[in-house]
């Protein structure tokens, strides 16, 4: 009887298993100064394994972490652990910093880094403008990193995970990492035309944590608190204004 690989492994799975991977991840990638810096750890792990803060770019064992913990939170030795948890890093200074799960009480990478930032608490300010010719993204962010980017993803799709986004761009307006931080501006996204729901996301430059909360908007019918747009004494298009999370977002269709 022959078996393809699939069928094999198919067998094994079900016979042996599959653990699932240790990770940690953020909500966002940025955290405001005066709020904690929160960690999601997934996976199980062994009772030393510990999380580590460190400043952006040091690995694990050359200086002594910013601060520390045990996945239970603490520096004292968990008697049991769960499947996932959460801990948090509070009094960060503002600054960019490397997040590192580390096995067995020792410098032995698990997962990371994840980059996250700290930042002084600004307003951040998204609007996207949807045209015959495409979407126009604007961004204002006066604590604006390194290659910060805007991806735009059909609804229900899950950044990093999957498909990729179906139109990016960093911030400096094209799609080669520069190292120009860009605090205000736009971004064109011409072939962006087809009808459909979509989510523009903001993330900082080292991967996708959110610098705010995902909007959603619409292309091609009709979007929630829509009204009348005058121009030239005429209507000329419907739109809407949606603000959450401190990001505005405003939707014209002409």
């Amino acid at each position: 009887m022959k078996f393809g690989i699939k069928a094999l492994v198919a067998m094994n799975v079900a016979v042996m298993g599959v653990s699932e991977a240790q990770t940690i991840e953020v909500a966002s990638g940025v955290f405001f100064v005066g709020e904690a810096v929160q960690v999601e750890w997934k996976g199980g792990g062994g009772l030393e394994d510990w999380i580590a803060l460190n400043p952006r770019g040091v690995a694990p064992g050359e200086f002594k972490a910013l601060q520390w913990c045990y996945l239970n939170g603490s520096h004292i030795l968990p008697e049991r652990l769960g499947k996932s948890g959460l801990v948090k890093f509070s009094g960060v200074r503002p600054g960019e910093y490397d997040l590192y799960l580390l096995g067995d009480g020792a410098y032995g990478i698990v997962d990371g880094p994840v980059v996250v930032r700290v930042a002084e608490k600004t307003q951040v300010k998204v609007s996207v403008e949807v045209k015959k010719a495409g979407v126009e993204v604007w961004f204002e962010n006066a604590e604006a990193g390194l290659n910060d980017w805007v991806g735009i993803y059909a609804r229900g799709q899950v950044p990093g995970k999957g498909r990729p986004a179906l139109h990016w761009s960093y911030t400096n307006g094209t799609q080669l990492a520069n190292g120009v931080r860009r605090s205000a501006g736009s971004l064109s996204f011409p072939d962006l035309i087809k009808d459909g729901a979509y989510v523009a996301y903001h993330f900082t430059g080292e991967g996708y944590g959110l610098i705010s909360k995902p909007v959603g908007f619409s292309i091609g019918g009709e979007v929630e608190r829509s009204e009348e747009v005058e121009k030239g004494g005429r209507a000329a298009g419907r739109a809407s204004l949606i603000s959450v999370g401190g990001i505005s977002i405003s939707l014209t269709r002409g």
